[in-house]
């Protein structure tokens, strides 16, 4: 599959899908981690054009749990740290230990080319939303199992809406086989790597 196809799969047509998109969700989560999902509760957000992607994070799922799970699905893994990712990245803009929760994102295999030229600071200085670690490692392993392809192979996926105990910023691509949990500078404004905004109804 072509990224050029990737982009076409989307749940955002004259207007966003939202139930076929939740059934796919339903569906990855049964079949790759034997979770059932129940949408009782669960806030939907706004919908805004050109984001037609959803991603639907289980509670108590964290950056760690999902780091494992990539590896559980046959996938090679490495990270910058030895320590726990709950550990190495305490701050994040969105978790899911108070209960479950939906976002959007742009479709695309490769980050937002829209984030092209923004570092992590000009994020927060702009009040941008965007996607941290644990909704990165997810939405790979989503696309994994709906395409047999993996996100971010030319570029890296900046993790704007997470810091890591010393104040870096995680970000995640696939290369040379596996997938790849490394570290940026906030202020670095790199056209390589690139955040992923979102939309979303709890922060």
């Amino acid at each position: 599959m072509t990224n050029a196809t990737i982009e076409l799969m989307t749940y955002e047509r004259t207007s966003f899908d939202f139930e076929a998109m939740l059934d796919d969700q339903r569906k990855f989560a049964k079949e790759v981690d034997g979770i059932d999902l129940n949408p009782d509760g669960l806030k939907l957000p706004a919908i805004r054009s050109g984001f037609g992607w959803g991603l639907w994070t289980p509670q108590g799922w964290t950056a760690q749990r999902e780091y494992e799970a990539t590896a559980a699905m046959g996938i090679e893994v490495s990270k910058y740290t030895n320590d726990s990712l709950d550990i190495a990245v305490p701050k994040n803009n969105r978790t899911a230990t108070g209960g479950q929760y939906l976002v959007l994102c742009r479709a695309g295999q490769e980050a937002d080319e829209q984030m092209r030229g923004i570092s992590a600071n000009d994020v927060n200085a702009r009040g941008l939303n965007t996607m941290p670690l644990a909704e990165r490692l997810r939405l790979g392993r989503w696309f994994y199992w709906k395409t047999g392809q993996h996100l971010d192979v030319r570029d890296w996926t900046r993790c704007a809406g997470s810091r890591d105990s010393g104040g870096g910023v995680p970000c995640v691509r696939f290369s040379g086989g596996g997938v790849h949990v490394r570290w940026s500078s906030p202020g670095g404004d790199f056209g390589s790597i690139r955040a992923r905004e979102t939309v979303s109804a709890i922060g």
